[in-house]
């Protein structure tokens, strides 16, 4: 899993540079599905909650913000304001992203959902085809 991670990373890193706000916020949104070690996954749903902010996705950011304020964190009062942004704002999502399950599982590739036959997972992007294993 920390093989994907890095490769997201560069890929987001990649992405900042071109302002493609929409595809950095998606690219958070695997990132954060990712299972990573505690502290890297605070700082994955922290990348993921600056990024979807940033993309007007408020319901996204909303979902994320209260993962952190379960925590219990020394900025809860700044996530407090935030959530309290993104309800003002209805929840909505601009970027029309999908929301991510938490069992989904992502293409090293392409970084797409795979999907299931039964048997193999396949990216419908690339082709890729992986084990369940």
């Amino acid at each position: 899993s920390y093989k994907l991670a890095i490769n997201l990373l560069l890929e987001i890193q990649k992405q900042v540079k071109e302002k493609n706000l929409s595809r950095i916020a998606y690219l958070t949104q695997v990132l954060f599905k990712i299972p990573l070690q505690p502290k890297h996954r605070c700082v994955s749903v922290r990348m993921a909650i600056k990024y979807n902010f940033e993309a007007e996705n408020f319901g996204v950011c909303a979902n994320l913000v209260e993962i952190l304020l379960k925590k219990n964190l020394p900025d809860k009062v700044e996530l407090e304001k935030k959530l309290a942004v993104c309800n003002e704002k209805k929840l909505s999502n601009k970027q029309g992203l999908e929301i991510l399950g938490k069992d989904d599982k992502f293409c090293y590739k392409t970084f797409a959902r795979i999907l299931s036959d039964g048997l193999y997972f396949y990216c419908q992007q690339c082709n890729a085809v992986y084990n369940d294993s």
